[in-house]
């Protein structure tokens, strides 16, 4: 039998934009895992709702026959929340078929194929964190730098009741961009610089500075048209609870928001006053 595990992430700044050619960063969540184990012989399998069509199609991808495996998948992400899960399952499952003889070079190519099905065009990020297991910032010609912090900032993490979908996402920010290409250009640009910031706040441990570029980032990705009210609210509700600062993360239309706050606040409640179903501590 093969076993592995992959973390989920989140991106810190950068998403959307970093498809159309600007930086990005994203870091590992560590209570968010996905083990996945596999066995040469047929068996029931053991899989979340939801999870095994789209494990099928993966393992069928890597020329794998489904129906000759017995698959288990345990997991502590949540589906549809843009926080990694599809790369995280895809590491693993790599990993778990690999018996251990893939480096993580080819553990991500392998991976970075297989999140073309969960997504069509990804950026690679998010199976550059499952991969490597560590922070890391995407170039804008998408070149992969493993970033050593001297402090990891405390993240929150707030799944909102809204399911995030990518591929809608993505299609919502190309139309914006084929309707409007000066004004996409004058966001990417804003996003870009947004980037830059949060790459120097989180190298400098600056929680504050980093949580006010993670507020600015939200309001231009609502100007991008992917945050929702509820993502808003819950963004808001971080800020007023004494948060540095808060963002949806990844896609959008639904899914997670992030925030940075000082020792000794506590956003749990105030989260789940404002549509949390599930608040994820540091």
């Amino acid at each position: 039998m093969g076993r592995a595990s992959a973390h989920g992430k989140v991106i810190l700044a950068g998403e959307h934009f970093v498809v159309h050619g600007t930086a990005a960063i994203a870091l590992p969540i560590a209570s968010l895992e996905v083990t996945v184990s596999i066995e040469r012989s047929p068996g029931a399998w053991r899989v979340p709702a939801g999870v095994e069509e789209h494990l099928r199609a993966c393992l069928e991808h890597l020329g794998e026959t489904p129906e000759d495996l017995r698959a288990e998948v345990e997991t502590s992400l949540p589906v549809g929340a843009g926080l990694g899960g599809s790369a995280a399952l895809a590491v693993a499952l790599v990993r778990a078929l690999g018996d251990g003889v893939l480096d993580d070079r080819e553990v991500r190519s392998k991976a970075h194929a297989l999140e073309g099905i969960a997504h069509g065009s990804p950026s690679g990020i998010d199976d550059a964190v499952a991969a490597l297991g560590c922070p890391i910032f995407m170039s804008p010609v998408r070149t992969i730098e493993p970033l050593e912090l001297s402090e990891s900032p405390p993240l929150w993490v707030a799944v909102s009741n809204e399911p995030s979908s990518t591929r809608d996402a993505v299609d919502r920010v190309r139309a914006l961009m084929e309707r409007d290409a000066s004004g996409f250009s004058s966001l990417r640009a804003r996003g870009a610089e947004l980037v830059a910031q949060a790459h120097a706040a989180l190298l400098a441990a600056d929680w504050s500075g980093l949580g006010e570029v993670m507020t600015e980032n939200h309001a231009l990705l609502g100007e991008l048209g992917v945050s929702t009210s509820t993502l808003d609210a819950l963004v808001g509700a971080a800020r007023a609870a004494g948060a540095y600062g808060a963002k949806l993360t990844g896609a959008g239309l639904g899914g997670a928001v992030i925030a940075l706050a000082p020792p000794g606040v506590d956003l749990t409640e105030a989260w789940h006053e404002a549509g949390a179903t599930e608040v994820i501590a540091p």
